[in-house]
């Protein structure tokens, strides 16, 4: 969105991939959580995928993080068409998460409001992903 390519395979580093969308209630509150993480794994990147347009997304953020909202070095946001999305099947609602490795290679998708991950449920959306991360990112 920053006018900036974003190439999973040269990133050198394991990723989330946040697909979200503004005025999605799930995708609004998990946007906190989300941005703290990457603020605690400065070893990842953190990359919001949506549609919407660069001020629609600042709106939303704004709205979420307050207006003088600061995000990590490691927090990238990406805007690709609707059309786009849906034609390379990205999602099949939203939110959507995808845990890339190193490699770019998905080892995980966690899709909606799932709260569980290797056969424990979770309180929230936050704990779910930090296990997850801990899983995938030792």
């Amino acid at each position: 969105m920053e006018g900036k390519r974003y190439n999973y395979l040269k990133a050198g580093a394991n990723a989330m991939v946040y697909f979200g969308m503004y005025g999605c209630p799930p995708c609004m509150a998990e946007l906190p959580s989300i941005v703290e993480m990457a603020r605690r794994h400065p070893d990842m990147n953190f990359v919001y995928t949506t549609f919407n347009e660069a001020p629609t997304v600042n709106e939303e953020f704004e709205k979420i993080l307050g207006k003088d909202y600061v995000l990590p070095g490691n927090f990238h946001r990406i805007s690709m068409t609707e059309l786009f999305i849906a034609l390379q099947n990205l999602t099949i609602c939203y939110p959507v998460k995808y845990f890339l490795d190193k490699k770019g290679t998905v080892q995980y998708m966690q899709y909606q409001e799932l709260k569980s991950f290797n056969g424990k449920t979770y309180d929230d959306y936050h704990a779910v992903n930090e296990a997850v991360i801990a899983a995938f990112n030792p």
